[in-house]
């Protein structure tokens, strides 16, 4: 997994992970996340780090690294489903435009009496 975010993402934050989240099963994560993109990723190891954080904080038992970012492998792909479908709303509710409504359809004649010119 970090190779493969490294790669898509630069690696600029993968130098901020805890050790021990650092140690994930990273062929497992890989096989998880086939069709993210570099800001998928990117937010992948957000959530993962705070969900190990939320746990420390809590004082709840450690899950093993891997669990953490699984976890967060299926919060970034119901959030993407959730954005598709709500995109997808979207588009089918814009109303369609008047003819008018085009720029190019509309002709503005500014005369010199209009604008104040004598």
């Amino acid at each position: 997994m970090l190779g493969e975010i490294h790669r898509k993402t630069g690696g600029a934050f993968l130098s901020q992970l805890p050790p021990s989240l650092a140690q994930a099963d990273s062929p497992q994560i890989v096989s998880a996340t086939e069709g993210f993109t570099g800001a998928d990723l990117k937010r992948l190891v957000e959530d993962g780090k705070t969900l190990y954080a939320y746990d420390r904080a809590k004082g709840c038992p450690l899950r093993a690294p891997t669990e953490y970012f699984l976890a967060a492998v299926e919060t970034v792909r119901a959030n993407k489903e959730r954005y598709a479908v709500a995109e997808a709303r979207a588009r089918s509710q814009r109303p369609v435009r008047p003819h008018w409504f085009g720029i190019s359809d509309v002709a503005i004649n500014f005369s010199d009496e209009m604008i104040g010119r004598d």
